[in-house]
This record gives structure tokens, C-alpha cells and sequence, in this order.
């Protein structure tokens, strides 16, 4: 339920935000749906997997990023987007949270999943996604003290220069810029739609010790895509419009005991 919550309260957040905002109402639905969509995996516990099996899905995930690279569609010299229908869905977003829950479970071959999708993010260029992968690598640097996170995380800061070095497409309106956006308008507002940002960050920070350092990284991503967020033209997650952070934090959420607790205790110490 805290896991539920620390979605809803963001989610429901943007979706007043898009409706008192003077968004299309397709914006609110997609959202809404997006929500239920998560919870629905929260719900559901996961999966559980062997190790080879967190290992494929991993490097699937990274796979998914790369999808739009090879692709398109290229907008302003940029591919973060996989097309579906009349949606598309942010690549990064949407792979990017469940894979730092599953490369953080796994100190051998987790630093080589996260290094392989910041290269991606350079490449695309995503510096939001970049930055928050590069956030989680630290995070697990810093509570590892392990050498193969650390050059990882060398490794990721290479891979974010290169990504704002392409400043993308200009910010559209209720997707990115959002707080700013509000806080132009109503100061009031924007302060509360930032507290129900930092919320699911706070409920990340604490729960099961089992679980303690894939709660750890994804807490730093979604710290990474935040402040991204607020600092520069990249998407708001959860807040503004898009399903891509609903269905990425919702699959992560619904991942943390199935996936990392076997290994979040002991794993990374190996």
C-alpha cells in the first residue's frame, strides 16, 4: 500500500494539475490509466526469477532504450520515443527504473547493465535518463564502496557530457518545464506538486532492509529525473503528462521483493 501511495499521491497530483490546467483530457485519462496500470503490478508482487533470468530481462531492458536509436523517430536530433499509435512512450522512463532494480541486485554483472544503457542514453541523447542512471550508479558506489560501481559511475559521467551536449527539442507544454510552469502562475501550487514529487522518494527510503540498496538506486534515479526536471526541458515524471514513469516506477515498485531482496542483503558485498 505505501508502494501504491507513493505513486498515487504524484499521479493524482499532475492529474489535477492537467485538469485544472486546461490540458486535453486525453492527457488526465492516459495518466489515469498509466496509474492503474501500476498499481495493478504493485499489486500483483511481481514475478519471481532466477538470477539468468533477471540477467535477460536486463539486458532486454537496455534493448528497449536502445529501440528508438535504431528506429527513429529522430525529432531536433533526438530518439528517446517508441511509437504506439497515436502515443509514444519514453524509452528511458519506462525501462530505466526497473533495470537499476535489477542491476543493483547483482555486483557482477549489474555495473555493466547500467553502464551499457547510460551509453544508450548518450547516444539517443536522454540526459535525463542519463543523469538518473548516473544518480543510482553513485548511490550504489557510495553504499558498495565497490570498484566496479565507482568505474561505472566514471564511466556514466562521460556518458551524461555527451548528452547535454544536444539540448533536444523545445519543452512542450504540460510534459515538460511543469513546475516552473506552475510556478510562474500559482507559487502555492508548484510547492505542492514538488512535495508530491519528493514523496515517493521518501517512501523509498524506507521499508525492508532486505531491500535496502535496489530502494537505494531507484530512489536516486527518480531524485535523477526530478531534479532533471526542474533544472532543464526534460520531462516531469509523474507529474506531467506521460505514461512512461507510471508503467517504469510501477513494474520497479511491484520488482523490490521479488526480484532484489535475495540478493540486496548479500549480492553486492560478493
Amino acid at each position: 500500500m505505501r508502494l501504491m501511495a507513493a505513486l498515487a499521491v504524484p499521479g493524482v497530483a499532475g492529474m489535477a494539475f492537467l485538469a485544472l490546467g486546461g490540458a486535453p483530457v486525453s492527457y488526465a485519462l492516459v495518466n489515469l490509466a498509466a496509474l492503474g496500470l501500476a498499481a495493478a503490478c504493485i499489486a500483483s508482487g511481481g514475478v519471481a526469477c532466477g538470477s539468468r533470468a533477471r540477467l535477460g530481462l536486463g539486458v532486454a531492458l537496455v534493448a528497449v532504450m536502445a529501440l528508438p536509436v535504431l528506429t527513429g523517430p529522430v525529432i531536433d536530433g533526438v530518439a528517446r520515443w517508441i511509437p504506439l499509435g497515436p502515443m509514444a512512450l519514453h524509452a528511458g522512463m519506462a525501462a530505466a527504473p526497473l533495470l537499476v532494480v535489477l542491476a543493483s541486485g547483482d555486483a557482477r554483472r549489474g555495473p555493466f547493465l547500467l553502464v551499457g544503457a547510460m551509453i544508450v542514453a548518450a547516444l539517443q541523447p536522454d540526459a535525463a535518463t542519463a543523469f538518473a542512471l548516473f544518480a543510482a550508479t553513485i548511490a550504489l558506489a557510495a553504499a558498495t564502496r565497490g570498484r566496479s560501481w565507482t568505474l561505472a559511475a566514471v564511466i556514466g559521467a562521460t556518458a551524461l557530457s555527451v548528452a547535454l551536449r544536444v539540448p533536444g527539442p523545445p519543452p512542450q507544454i504540460f510534459v515538460e518545464d511543469v513546475v516552473a510552469y506552475v510556478w510562474a502562475k500559482q507559487p502555492l501550487a508548484a510547492a505542492v506538486l514538488m512535495l508530491a514529487l519528493i514523496w515517493p522518494i521518501v517512501v523509498l527510503a524506507r521499508g525492508d532492509e532486505r531491500t535496502r540498496l535496489p530502494r537505494l538506486a531507484l530512489s536516486a534515479a527518480l531524485t535523477g529525473y526530478v531534479a532533471m526536471s526542474v533544472i532543464g526541458p526534460y520531462p516531469t515524471p509523474l507529474i506531467g503528462y506521460g505514461a512512461a514513469p507510471f508503467i517504469g516506477f510501477g513494474l520497479a515498485f511491484a520488482s523490490l521483493t521479488r526480484f532484489a531482496a535475495r540478493d540486496a542483503a548479500g549480492g553486492l558485498s560478493r
